[in-house]
């Protein structure tokens, strides 16, 4: 888990915005908190934050740098990893950060609700970060299926781009992969009115249509 501390009501010059917490659950056990002072006031900018979990250790990063270790010296890891960072704000432009979490793919209905009781059911966004590596050497098609509008950047470069409010609707965009080599991926969703619905899949000669699995998606 990866968590803000305070926030911008707590202080007018938002001293409560330059500190992050760390923790991790094992067995629905946490009590491994850490506090980072950030040396930045996050509430100012967008920042990336993110996890990287092996069984080994579990590294966090802000900005692609490492702020902190846990190696298990302080109670078990826990066994099952995440596998893409999720930011979700209660606004579409995504300034209103409501959460952080991590998802095992992108493929969700949630019909005319929303990520999580506490946001809004219409007018959110989505912001999915991570790596994709792919099994097979080729081109690689990537399908969007959205409602309402959505981008879709790979290694840096923008296949898909339908910033539109819309019926659900699939998209596509082409890139050439190489086998086992990490790329940088990024998607952006959001919701004006009624259904909303994020999925990403892909195919290529060699790889059947599918939602990308959790195991072809990292943090880091």
């Amino acid at each position: 888990m990866i968590a803000y501390i305070g926030g911008q009501e707590h202080s007018k010059n938002h001293s409560g915005t330059t500190k992050l917490e760390t923790n991790y659950f094992t067995n629905g056990v946490g009590g491994h908190s850490t506090i980072i002072n950030l040396g930045f006031d996050a509430s100012l900018d967008f920042h990336n934050y993110a996890f990287e979990w092996s069984p080994s250790s579990i590294k966090w990063y802000v900005d692609g740098n490492l702020v902190h270790t846990e190696t298990g010296s302080r109670g078990a890891l826990p066994t099952s990893p995440g596998y893409i960072m999720t930011n979700l704000y209660n606004n579409m432009n995504f300034t209103s950060l409501m959460a952080t979490r991590t998802d095992a793919a992108v493929n969700f209905d949630w019909g005319y609700g929303s990520p999580m009781p506490s946001m809004d059911a219409d007018t959110f966004s989505v912001r999915w970060t991570g790596k994709v590596k792919p099994q097979y050497t080729g081109t690689y098609t990537f399908y969007t299926s959205s409602d309402d509008g959505v981008r879709l950047w790979v290694n840096n470069q923008l296949v898909i781009d339908k910033w539109i409010d819309q019926a659900t609707t699939e998209w596509s965009g082409t890139i050439s992969l190489t086998a086992g080599q990490k790329y940088d991926i990024k998607l952006e969703f959001y919701d004006n009115t009624e259904d909303a619905i994020a999925k990403l899949s892909w195919s290529s000669a060699s790889q059947a249509k599918q939602i990308i699995p959790q195991n072809r998606l990292y943090l880091n």
